[in-house]
């Protein structure tokens, strides 16, 4: 995971609560959470759930890390995971943070909550689990492991969504094409 460490926003306590259940059985399985601790609104709450289900040699924290980190840390991952919880926000919004995730071509576990199943279907190019549902996050992350072969397959097929979709040189053409297509029309008309 990359990005602000809160719950409200991306849903970290289900992200940790959901990884707790995975170490239960992949013991050697740890979680990255690319962010700034200092700066998340339930840091306490973070750091009582790691030690509550004694995950602290599994869990790591980085802290701020450069821009280039993120990317090489991204595509190093095994898996990445996002679990925005359903809120006015996330249901009117589409996180950038999906794209950057697809693009790494690796198995990408998220919630369904905005339009994210108008770009990705489960378990087809992503993972996609219910909102608030520790259960389904947790589920969908054992999933990926329980046939990782078949969750890279998955994983490079959302890579292609996000080339098709997110890719600013694709839609950039798209809409050059829509305003080519209306100003060669309106000529016509003339």
């Amino acid at each position: 995971y990359a990005g602000i460490l809160n719950q409200s926003k991306d849903g970290i306590l289900d992200i940790i609560d959901a990884f707790c259940r995975l170490n239960q059985i992949y013991k050697d399985k740890k979680l990255v959470l690319i962010g700034d601790i200092e700066a998340s609104e339930c840091k306490e709450g973070i750091y009582d759930l790691i030690s509550k289900n004694n995950v602290r040699d599994n869990v790591i924290i980085t802290g701020y890390v450069a821009r280039s980190v993120v990317v090489d840390r991204l595509k190093k991952a095994e898996v990445l995971i996002l679990a925005k919880p359903a809120s006015l926000q996330s249901e009117h919004s589409f996180p950038t943070k999906v794209g950057e995730y697809l693009a790494t071509g690796k198995p990408v576990v998220l919630t369904n909550v905005g339009c994210i199943n108008q770009y990705l279907t489960d378990e087809i190019n992503a993972f996609i689990a219910e909102p608030n549902n520790i259960e389904s996050l947790s589920g969908k992350l054992l999933e990926v492991y329980s046939n990782y072969k078949r969750s890279l397959e998955i994983g490079q097929r959302g890579q292609q969504v996000a080339i098709n979709q997110f890719d600013y040189r694709n839609q950039s053409k798209v809409i050059i094409d829509f305003f080519r297509e209306r100003i060669n029309k309106k000529r016509g008309d003339a």
